[in-house]
């Protein structure tokens, strides 16, 4: 199953993580035009109503141009979405990382604002879906279990306040998790949990891979990423990267 990854959709930022508002509406009206329809990650866990031409849209972090710009070019062309949530920086003018970004990557601060409740709850209404990220983004694998439960259950608890509706998946900070990690979502109700990899990485419900598309994705390059060809190569890159640690091990 495609589960593609976005993060920002914005002319002014030009980091890596900010596709440009041409260019997803290009991606969008390719799906389009190929026949594709957007299912929800509920449905492709259950594997229900599916068809070759499914796919999935997710954002990470949840900025405010997941509502200026993408979600009206989604509903041009019919398309739904989910975007995970920093609860911690949702409908507040906090800056995740400033330093790094604006600094780094331009723009000016108002391109870096998060998402407000009254347009998450617009979108909620309007078939788009709100998943957890976590109170603040941290490493979670690197806090105690008080700590990252507090980070997992307190962002699920909030979302689904302010939204008025069930919270079920998540979406691991840095792509950082293990076991103990799994096992606390399991805990607070989550029923699955999705990751983009860089590695090998066995999929399950809590580690349902993602292609990530970023700015430097033109459209030829696009195109070979959500292809069966991408992942069959994936596939063999992680199957050599295996090979070369059970040597090292050895």
């Amino acid at each position: 199953m495609l589960i593609l990854t976005y993060h920002s959709v914005s002319n002014r930022r030009q980091g890596g993580l900010a596709v440009s508002v041409e260019n997803f509406d290009r991606q969008m009206k390719y799906f389009y035009k190929k026949g594709y329809r957007t299912i929800s990650l509920a449905q492709a866990i259950e594997k229900k109503d599916l068809s070759s031409k499914s796919f999935v849209i997710t954002f990470d972090d949840g900025y405010q141009d997941n509502y200026t710009n993408a979600y009206f070019i989604l509903k041009r062309y019919g398309f739904s979405a989910t975007i995970f949530l920093i609860t911690g920086y949702i409908g507040t003018d906090r800056l995740f990382k400033p330093e790094r970004y604006i600094e780094r990557y331009g723009g000016r601060e108002e391109d870096y604002y998060f998402l407000s409740w009254r347009a998450i709850r617009e979108m909620s209404n309007n078939g788009i879906e709100f998943g957890s990220h976590t109170i603040s983004h941290p490493h979670l694998t690197r806090l105690s279990y008080q700590e990252a439960r507090k980070e997992i259950q307190g962002s699920k608890k909030q979302i689904e306040e302010e939204i008025g509706t069930k919270i079920i998946f998540f979406c691991y900070p840095y792509g950082d998790f293990n076991g103990r990690i799994q096992k606390i979502l399991k805990e607070c109700g989550y029923e699955g949990a999705v990751v983009t990899p860089y590695g090998r990485l066995k999929e399950g419900k809590f580690s349902l891979k993602r292609v990530g598309i970023y700015r430097k994705d033109n459209m030829l390059r696009f195109k070979f990423k959500v292809s069966p060809w991408f992942d069959g190569l994936r596939r063999m890159r992680n199957v050599r990267i295996h090979r070369m640690q059970s040597l090292q091990s050895r």
